[in-house]
């Protein structure tokens, strides 16, 4: 079992290192309390951790007062906020997968994003040019068995479906290559699937609509609503700019592109108002779980004002890379009669810990079988702050391959966080990097040095998480074979 490999491991070395919308639609007859709850999970695409008027930081920044996100601060009031999230991925596709199976990208080896010309590429990633990518996982997930070049298992939604729920995806996929199996959400346990990159507005009407219909069939529903915002039109989405938000978002800010990235961010929120508004409309408030959370970090080497790989400030860089600004995402919870309502919290958790908290909430049965051998945990003591899991506790990320484009810590990595401690290996001429993130949540002061020991026992955490996970390596061009495993960072004698 990977998690309990890794906990091994630690314990056994040195002490651990608004206004909500107004909008109201409901169809459905009032049907009787389920005696699971609902679930809704608020999936954003490319969400950064700075792109909220909900203070994620330690203090308010001028990103949170450029945008507003009223609803998106009720949910923060009613639930929990966590400071310190993470995707599972710096790429969206690794942790939609992720979300719906509950395993890392280094098990599923789903290890970059899906129907992208990068995804394409067999090798030489931009900054490593003398590494090729390992043989992943470039058709995502499957519900084939012995499906081709693709991660087969059994998904959330199945396990919820047979719990008694009805499951109903609308929105973006993207776990999955357009064309294969698994692109149908309904191959992989979902009831209802309505595809498509589309307006926020229009996807919460497809919702909402089948909510309605959970309602009707006297079912507890379970939806993920995966917004094809925030990304902008300017990276090759053609969804729109949201016209409703654009005139507000231009007084609060002179650049037309930031103007735009704020309408989408604006439209989003709207969306999300009208989900809570329609919980609360319809008595279903205090009867369901609402999650909102980003797929990976925030964009920064894209086409947003100013220079590149600012935007996501303190955090440095964003989505596609090994530092904070490609991993740290905005994640609320909401849970009636769970959460502590207005509770922040700090224990760094991942997108990984759905995938049991979710099982946990539904009343699955027999839930150690279907977590027997993942990483996430469950984060029901954490909601409450009754039983909190432990900042010494092992994250754990692999990116054998880049992300297509260039930037700071975009390039192939594995790495690790126990408590305040990051370690980072870059593949591209095995370096090791390591940051205090309670003091340097920038990470522009590499610790290795000046900390071996710490340094060591993360490079041990590191090795047998990437043993444990059975790991694709990034190939050497030169030689057409997987590099070696990360080496133990060694501390000097002289430090013995």
């Amino acid at each position: 079992m990977l998690r309990a490999a890794l906990l091994s491991v630690l314990l056994g070395g040195a002490t651990p290192l608004s206004s909500q919308s107004t909008t109201t639609r409901t169809t459905a007859r009032t049907a009787p309390p389920p005696t699971t709850p609902n679930i809704i999970v608020l999936l954003v695409n490319d969400l950064g951790w700075q792109d909220l008027s909900v203070p994620l930081y330690r203090d308010t920044t001028a990103a949170n007062r450029r945008y507003r996100t009223p609803a998106i601060e009720e949910l923060a009031r009613t639930g929990v906020t966590f400071t310190d999230a993470y995707a599972s991925a710096p790429v969206g596709s690794p942790t939609r997968v992720t979300l719906l199976t509950g395993r890392s990208p280094a098990v599923t080896r789903v290890t970059a994003d899906l129907n992208t010309d990068a995804a394409l590429r067999a090798a030489s990633p931009v900054e490593a040019p003398a590494l090729g990518a390992p043989a992943w996982n470039i058709n995502g997930l499957s519900a084939t068995p012995k499906a081709a070049r693709a991660y087969v298992g059994t998904s959330l939604p199945r396990l919820l479906r047979t719990a008694g729920y009805r499951t109903i995806h609308v929105g973006l996929t993207d776990w999955s290559r357009h064309g294969t199996d698994g692109a149908d959400a309904r191959t992989l346990g979902f009831d209802e699937s309505v595809p498509g990159a589309r307006r926020a507005d229009s996807l919460v009407s497809d919702a909402i609509r089948g909510m309605d219909a959970a309602r009707a069939q006297r079912k507890p529903f379970f939806v993920v609503l995966a917004f094809d915002a925030v990304q902008l039109p300017a990276t090759g989405d053609s969804v729109p700019v949201d016209e409703r938000f654009l005139d507000d978002a231009r007084t609060r800010t002179t650049d037309a592109r930031d103007a735009a990235y704020a309408s989408r961010i604006a439209g989003v929120d709207r969306g999300v108002g009208d989900v809570l508004q329609y919980l609360s409309t319809n008595a279903l408030t205090e009867r369901t779980v609402v999650v909102l959370l980003s797929d990976n970090g925030g964009l920064a080497a894209h086409s947003r004002s100013g220079m590149r790989h600012l935007q996501n400030a303190p955090l440095s860089s964003g989505m596609g890379s090994a530092y904070e600004g490609g991993l740290r995402i905005p994640f609320f919870v909401r849970w009636p009669g769970v959460t502590r309502a207005g509770l922040r919290s700090s224990t760094p958790v991942i997108a990984d810990d759905l995938f049991p908290t979710l099982l946990r909430a539904a009343r699955v049965s027999n839930i150690a079988a279907h977590t027997r051998d993942i990483a996430g945990q469950d984060l029901t003591g954490t909601l409450n702050n009754t039983a909190p899991l432990a900042r010494t506790r092992v994250l754990f990320w692999h990116a054998p391959h880049d992300a297509g484009y260039r930037g700071p810590g975009i390039e192939p990595f594995s790495a690790v966080r126990v408590d305040q401690w990051k370690l980072i290996y870059f593949y591209s001429g095995s370096r090791y990097e390591l940051y205090d993130l309670d003091r340097d949540l920038g990470e522009s002061r590499d610790r290795s040095l000046s900390q071996p020991e710490v340094a060591h026992r993360l490079s041990e955490l590191l090795q047998h998480a990437l043993r444990a996970s059975n790991a694709q390596l990034p190939i050497d061009a030169a030689y057409g074979r997987p590099l070696a495993l990360p080496g133990r960072l060694l501390v000097p004698p002289s430090l013995r």
